[in-house]
């Protein structure tokens, strides 16, 4: 079993995120890999139990966490919102795959229609592009776009390649003391090139070489 490789799937409601997802873990759970998913929910009023039941009544009196186990399946109750690497710590599995994080600093697949949605849900953390504008489209601003429907093998392979274990820390840059605005692409490219027992730095001319 490898480690854990996190990764999410952000992009506007009706661009394809549940179809990539879907096909994701199909394909996964095929190669003998095994899934979690998570989901946010942009809502104040989902409820898992129903009030005046038993365990609705346990968490009016107090009682966190609430379990509800059944034959079938087990639903663990949190009164309150859990941070996206809380929830993780619940997982074992080979890949998980985050729903809506947007804010989560991990790579992200990114979903849309047009060029417009795109953009106007794109960050740093976006290593490539599907959903319905994938179907017609093999790039989008440097990032290959992969198709869920016919190329979901390409974009498994792609994951497993480029997605680090979960926890595993990227380097960052700093200059007189403010650490520079990097893309997760660029961390993970100059993460490679630290591997090497050389390191050249150049600007306006000047080389500076340091080797460990």
């Amino acid at each position: 079993m490898m480690n854990m490789k996190v990764i999410g799937i952000i992009g506007r409601s009706g661009s394809g995120k549940t179809t990539v997802i879907e096909n994701l873990i199909s394909a996964f759970v095929a190669q003998g890999y095994s899934v979690g998913t998570l989901k946010d929910l942009k809502r104040t009023d989902y409820q898992m139990d129903t009030e005046g039941k038993n365990t609705f009544r346990h968490k009016q009196a107090g009682a966190e966490p609430v379990t509800a186990r059944a034959e079938l399946n087990t639903d663990i109750m949190f009164t309150h919102r859990l941070e996206a690497d809380e929830l993780l710590r619940f997982y074992h599995n080979d890949i998980v795959l985050l729903e809506g994080f947007r804010d989560f600093e991990i790579p992200q697949l990114l979903t849309g229609i047009d060029d417009q949605q795109l953009q106007d849900k794109f960050t740093d953390s976006v290593i490539a592009v599907s959903g319905i504008y994938a179907a017609e489209n093999s790039e989008w601003q440097g990032l290959p776009c992969f198709n869920a429907l016919t190329d979901i093998e390409a974009l498994c392979s792609f994951i497993l390649q480029n997605v680090p274990e979960y926890g595993e820390e990227l380097p960052t840059l700093w200059l007189d003391g403010k650490e520079l605005p990097l893309s997760y692409g660029t961390r993970k490219e100059l993460a490679t090139f630290l591997k090497d027992d050389k390191i050249i730095l150049e600007y306006k001319g000047k080389v500076r070489e340091n080797e460990d």
